[in-house]
């Protein structure tokens, strides 16, 4: 939903319980909202939404939905996204050699996300000669597990090397 800053929001509240919440809070009290699973009506709530959520900027939007159970997010730039307290505590993006970017994901480690590397760690011809050898994962159990953790590296095979994400 485009918000009148030419900010967006993202609306999924399809479920009873959450489509509920939305309405509470978004003050969707017309009756024509009942109609909720009525494909018909739906260009005409389409059309109604779009003026509610224009009506407010995606900040207001945001200090009304965050914190509820409401599936609402706010449409986020590369430059807000690092800085969203939700991406910031989860540690979602790094920043490697001056670029904020992604942070690999999924993360099974115990390791600080900065500290993460991927890259070629050692060469290996196990199935030299092999044509259009393809690309495997195999996983690599090492360590103990006493933590409750395990420690594990995902290895990608290939006809030549090794590529390995520790």
């Amino acid at each position: 939903m485009n918000a009148p800053d030419g900010n967006f929001v993202s609306i999924g509240s399809i479920e009873p319980q959450f489509y509920a919440l939305l309405r509470q809070h978004a003050g969707l009290t017309d009756a024509d909202f009942d109609a909720q699973m009525d494909r018909k009506a739906w260009p005409g709530l389409r059309e109604k939404l779009t003026k509610v959520f224009k009506s407010k900027t995606r900040e207001d939007w945001c200090k009304i939905m965050e914190g509820t159970d409401i599936c609402f997010a706010p449409i986020l730039t590369m430059q807000e996204a690092p800085k969203h307290p939700h991406m910031a505590a989860r540690e979602v993006f790094v920043t490697r050699h001056g670029v904020t970017q992604p942070a690999p994901a999924p993360r099974f480690f115990a390791h600080a996300v900065g500290d993460q590397g991927c890259g070629e760690r050692r060469y290996q011809r196990d199935d030299e000669g092999v044509e259009g050898a393809e690309l495997v994962p195999h996983v690599s159990l090492r360590g103990s597990v006493s933590d409750g953790a395990i420690p594990f590296s995902v290895v990608w095979r290939t006809s030549r090397k090794v590529r390995s994400c520790r």
